[in-house]
C-alpha cells in the first residue's frame, strides 16, 4: 500500500487554511454582502415628492423673504395674491434630489379664496402649514397666528373630507 499523503489547503493569503480562515473569510463574505445590501436598499428608496407647504401670514411679515433664503437665493420682490415655487431638497447621502412646492399666500384675506389651488383634499396629508409672525411687532403675533389657523380651517372645512379621515390626519 502506497503512503498517504496529507493535503494542506492553502488560505487566501497563502496560510495552511484552518477554521478561523474560514470563520474570517465567512464574516468578510457577510460584511460585505450588508454593506451591498445596505447601498441597495438606499438606492430604491427615493426622496418623496409631491410634498407641499403653505406659507401664511400678515402683509410684510417676510413669507416671501423666509422661502426665497431656503431656496439660496435674494429676495428682491412683494408677493401678490398666491405666490407659487418650489424648493430642491438635496439628501447628500443617498445623492438624491426632489422638489417641495411651496405655496404663499397673500397677507390680504381678499386672496384666501385662491387656497383652493394650493391644498386640495388629496394633497393635504402631504401638505405642511407655516405661519410667519412679523417678530417687530410681537404684540401681534397670537392675533396674527389665530387669524391664519382660522383661514386654513375654514379652507379644510370646505374640502369636505370625511370625519374619520379628518380625525386621523388631526392625530397625525
Amino acid at each position: 500500500m502506497a503512503p498517504v499523503q496529507e493535503k494542506k489547503l492553502l488560505g487566501a493569503a497563502g496560510a495552511p487554511d484552518t477554521l478561523e480562515n474560514t470563520i474570517e473569510d465567512e464574516e468578510g463574505q457577510n460584511l460585505w454582502s450588508s454593506i451591498l445590501s445596505e447601498v441597495s436598499t438606499r438606492s430604491l428608496s427615493k426622496l418623496p415628492s409631491g410634498k407641499n407647504i403653505l406659507v401664511f401670514g400678515e402683509d410684510g411679515s417676510g413669507k416671501t423673504t423666509i422661502m426665497a433664503k431656503l431656496q439660496g437665493a435674494e429676495h428682491n420682490k412683494n408677493g401678490r395674491g398666491l405666490e407659487f415655487l418650489y424648493l430642491i431638497v438635496h439628501d447628500e447621502d443617498r445623492d438624491d434630489q426632489t422638489r417641495c412646492n411651496v405655496w404663499i399666500l397673500d397677507g390680504d384675506l381678499y386672496h384666501k379664496g385662491l387656497l383652493k389651488f394650493a391644498a386640495s383634499a388629496e394633497s393635504l396629508t402631504d401638505t405642511l402649514a407655516v405661519f410667519v409672525a412679523d417678530m417687530s411687532r410681537p404684540w401681534t403675533i397670537m392675533e396674527s397666528i389665530q387669524k391664519w389657523a382660522s383661514v386654513l380651517r375654514e379652507h379644510i372645512d370646505k374640502l369636505k373630507i370625511v370625519p374619520e379621515e379628518m380625525r386621523r390626519l388631526e392625530q397625525e
